[in-house]
């Protein structure tokens, strides 16, 4: 009744389209964990898993373009936009790091503090660790002034380091998180937030067959693994370009998702380890219960304490026959996340 409720708050209108987009990326990465070798007693076939993995990919690309716009549209204040940054990521984390930790064993003030670790528990903290230095470095790469050359001249240079440290020793370390390396995962959703593009389904078609392309080519990138799986990067961007202007119905459901994502994403592959088949719907429970208890009071005390105001909303596409559709503002738990619900717009 908690969550449904939250999710009825008139704060702020969803992008029911990026609800859909956060909550199917957490659906993958759950999936690309099921098996035996994450503790639970069935797997799913390798196909599956190497397409759920792509959802990482889905996940920096939504981060580039809901963290984005709001420097494309205007200059957020560094104070309010610095207040939900922390209170977006780090409360659910340390709540799952003082709780996952002490279980799994490991230093528990450095998983609090996010120093590189690329072991158990909290094996997903390679993708904060490169969140949170894309969060530090936004502002500065908006003081640039060119909001669509940065991420294609900064995408294609991260992009060529990738592929330099690609087969070497550093490849799959600690090294992948670092920004210059990373940044060409978030580029496609800064090109859209600066490029603003009318989208519609030929978008989701096209952005599927990239993430299948993706995990198809999988062992065959450059090192192999994730880290340099281009198919799967441009797909990412094609989704993301999907759902900023669609409206799927089951608009409740898909905030519900939404919701729960971030949660769903940092407690799932430990609770597969320490209770088997029982950690999925664990997984969704404890998921629920962080965004209810910790991480929708925080957001809402931390709008309260920004003042933040909306941004103005994007231009609706013009579809053939049908009036404008109205976009409504757009951003999301984990990565946007300055406001309670599901996908709403960065600020």
């Amino acid at each position: 009744m908690a969550l449904r409720e939250s999710l009825r708050d008139p704060v702020d209108r969803r992008a029911v389209g990026l609800d859909l987009v956060r909550f199917s990326a957490a659906l993958m990465v759950v999936v690309s964990h099921i098996g035996p070798t994450h503790g639970l007693s069935f797997g799913l076939p390798e196909p599956f898993a190497a397409w759920g993995g792509n959802g990482v990919s889905v996940f920096f690309a939504l981060s580039g373009y809901l963290l984005w716009r709001p420097f494309v549209s205007g200059k957020p204040a560094l104070k309010a936009y610095t207040l939900a940054r922390l209170g977006r990521i780090l409360p659910a984390f340390w709540l799952a790091c003082l709780v996952l930790v002490p279980l799994r064993g490991g230093n528990l003030l450095s998983f609090l503090a996010m120093v590189p670790d690329r072991g158990t528990p909290l094996g997903v903290l390679w993708t904060l660790q490169a969140e949170v230095l894309f969060y530090l470095a936004l502002p500065y790469l908006a003081r640039i002034g060119r909001p669509l050359a940065v991420p294609i001249v900064g995408g294609l240079l991260s992009l060529g380091i990738e592929l330099a440290i690609a087969g070497t020793p550093l490849h799959a370390t600690v090294v992948e998180s670092f920004l210059p390396v990373r940044f060409w995962a978030f580029a496609p959703g800064m090109i859209l937030a600066a490029w603003q593009p009318k989208t519609d389904w030929r978008w989701l078609a096209g952005g599927a067959g990239f993430l299948a392309l993706g995990a198809i080519t999988l062992p065959f990138t450059p090192g192999g693994g994730q880290y340099v799986d281009i198919p799967a990067v441009v797909g990412a961007g094609l989704v993301v370009g999907w759902g900023i202007h669609a409206r799927p119905r089951g608009a409740m459901f898909w905030a519900a998702g939404a919701a729960i994502s971030y949660g769903l994403y940092l407690w799932h592959l430990d609770l597969f380890a320490i209770a088997g088949d029982a950690g999925l719907p664990l997984a969704f429970a404890f998921a629920s219960l962080s965004y209810v208890l910790l991480e929708r009071p925080v957001m809402l005390f931390v709008k309260r304490r920004s003042g933040t105001k909306p941004l103005p909303e994007p231009e609706p596409p013009k579809l053939a026959g049908l009036p404008g559709v109205v976009d409504p503002q757009v951003g999301a738990p984990m990565s946007a996340g300055s406001v309670p619900g599901a996908t709403r717009l960065a600020r």
